[in-house]
Parts: structure tokens; C-alpha cells; sequence
């Protein structure tokens, strides 16, 4: 993603990825105008027979020339870890397809100027407005550093397309099932540079001062530049623990262990949240766990987490 723009936690979705926007979708709306009034027709058509006047004489060209902006709003909803490649390629060539629905939809109204008598009255002043709307969505995706990150973003798993293990159910049902094994490792800690450094020092302080959601923000953004980053995972499920989201919180501590599962940290607060919340046979492995771990000396691999109060 984008260095430049660092977004707050309200732009943040539930997979660290950056959300579309309300100027997104004025960008899509505009290049896409023939799409959105055709099925506004036909569905009015269904309920009133007078609507479907409307369709007489129609012709559905601009609607083709508009479709890659239907599926680049597809595509917004579908941003998910376990998207494949072919919709990540498509995610990242979506300002290509949309500025080719805006452009063929400017060509559309000039030709239209050409073929038909437009030049006076009401359609005039609206082919004028949709002009202006396709060119200040166009500058827009092109010119605004929201629009660059979020175009270089999709959420993502550690490792090509494979899609990371789902959560275990949280609460005390889950503790006569069976235990439930960390995620295969994936990936060492990313080198963090000095910005990441100084976010994560801010993470532990407001931790510790109790103020979780200031520290859930930060982790958000530091997900959202680097997916894989364990220390922010790891301080995200506990901060979403806290909060009272415990099955997020489990999905994203099982993460940081699969992460780094050699740190007994981890697997040590791991631990104390499966207590917390009840599962007390995931509990007791963990523990053993880690307790085999500290005899090896594996607990030197990272800096020390703080322990969740159990």
C-alpha cells in the first residue's frame, strides 16, 4: 500500500485492508450512470407497465462500455484473504477499468451531440453535469493518494492464495472438543523500520494505560502496510479480547502464533485468553507448550509481550 497516506481505524476493514470510500463510489456511480438508470428502469417496469416506455428505442451500447465499472463494484465486496490471483490482478487494474467506463461514456455523450438534436434544453444541462461528474471521478482516481493505496491493497494471507485456517469457536462449548492446533508457520517478523518501531512503542503505552482502542487503531494501520506483521496481530487480538470480541481476538492471537511460533509469549497469552474465556483444555496445552519452550530457551526470540489478565 501507498507510504503516503496512513489511514485511521474507521477506514480500516475487519481484514486490515482499506475501505472504498463515499468518493469511491460517487466515482463509480458517475463512469456507470447507463448501468445503474437501466436497472432502475427494469425494475420499475416490473411493478408500473407505463415504465417501460422508457426501454423503447434503447440502446444497451453505453451500458456495455460501462460494464467494467459494474465489476470493479463486484470486486469491492469480494476483497477477501482467500480471493484468488485472477481478482487481485482485476483489483489492481480497476482504475484502468473504470477511467475505460468514464472515457467510453464521454464518447457515448459526443456522439450523441453528433447523431441526435441535443443542443438545446434540459438533456444539454445533462450531458453537461455527467461530463463534468466522469472527469472529476477520473481526477480522482488518478490524482488522490486514498484512491492509490486503496487500489494497491487487497487482504491478503501470508503465502500466495491460500486462505488462513477460520477461527475456532470461542466459549465454553469449545472446551470438550478437540484442542486446537496453531496455524502452520507462515512467515518470519518483517525488518520494521523506524516509523513502525516508534507505532508499536505508542501500541505497548497505550496498552498499558488501559486505552485499547487507541491501540487497536494503531495496530490497524500497521496491518494494513505490512499484513503479516505479528507483533500488531498479536496486539490486535488482544485488544479486540478486552473489548469483549473474543472470536476475533482468538483468530488473530492463533495468527501471531502461527507467525512466530517459537515465542513463548504469544503462546503464553494465547493461553491465558483461552482460560479466560473458558477453554481450559486449549489452555493447559498451551501452557505445557510454552513450558517446554522456555526449557529449550525459545523464549528469547522477540521482544516481551505484556501477559492478558486472566
Amino acid at each position: 500500500m501507498s507510504a503516503i497516506y496512513r489511514p485511521t481505524l474507521d477506514e480500516v476493514g475487519k481484514y486490515g485492508e482499506l475501505r472504498p470510500n463515499f468518493m469511491f463510489w460517487l466515482a463509480v456511480a458517475a463512469v456507470s450512470r447507463h448501468v445503474w438508470f437501466t436497472a432502475a428502469v427494469i425494475a420499475a417496469s416490473a411493478r408500473v407497465k407505463e415504465a417501460s416506455a422508457l426501454l423503447a428505442g434503447f440502446s444497451w451500447w453505453p451500458v456495455l462500455i460501462e460494464a467494467p465499472a459494474l465489476l470493479v463494484a463486484v470486486l469491492a465486496f469480494l476483497r477477501r484473504p482467500d480471493s484468488g490471483p485472477l481478482a487481485r490482478a482485476a483489483w489492481r487494474a480497476a482504475p484502468v477499468l473504470l477511467t475505460v467506463a468514464g472515457l467510453g461514456q464521454l464518447a457515448w455523450i459526443g456522439w450523441q451531440w453528433l447523431e441526435t438534436d441535443r443542443y438545446s434544453g434540459w438533456l444539454t444541462a445533462l450531458d453537461l453535469g455527467f461530463a463534468v461528474a466522469v472527469m472529476l471521478a477520473l481526477a480522482w482516481l488518478w490524482r488522490s493518494p486514498y484512491a492509490r493505496a486503496l487500489f494497491a491493497d487487497f487482504p491478503r494471507p501470508a503465502e500466495g492464495d491460500v486462505a488462513p485456517a477460520p477461527p475456532a469457536p470461542a466459549g465454553p462449548a469449545a472446551v470438550d472438543g478437540p484442542p486446537v492446533e496453531p496455524e502452520p508457520p507462515l512467515q518470519p517478523p518483517p525488518s520494521r523500520t523506524e516509523a513502525s518501531l516508534v507505532d508499536m512503542e505508542r501500541v505497548v503505552a497505550h496498552f498499558r494505560k488501559g486505552e485499547y482502542a487507541d491501540a487497536e487503531s494503531i495496530c490497524r494501520n500497521l496491518l494494513v502496510q505490512e499484513p503479516n506483521d505479528p507483533d500488531a496481530t498479536h496486539f490486535l487480538g488482544l485488544m479486540r479480547h478486552y473489548q469483549g470480541d473474543d472470536e476475533e481476538g482468538i483468530r488473530l492471537l492463533e495468527r501471531s502464533v502461527a507467525l512466530v511460533p517459537g515465542f513463548v509469549n504469544y503462546q503464553a497469552n494465547l493461553a491465558a485468553v483461552y482460560r479466560a474465556i473458558g477453554r481450559t483444555q486449549d489452555a493447559d496445552r498451551l501452557d505445557a507448550r510454552v513450558a517446554e519452550l522456555e526449557g529449550q530457551g525459545a523464549g528469547t526470540a522477540g521482544p516481551a509481550q505484556p501477559q492478558p489478565a486472566g
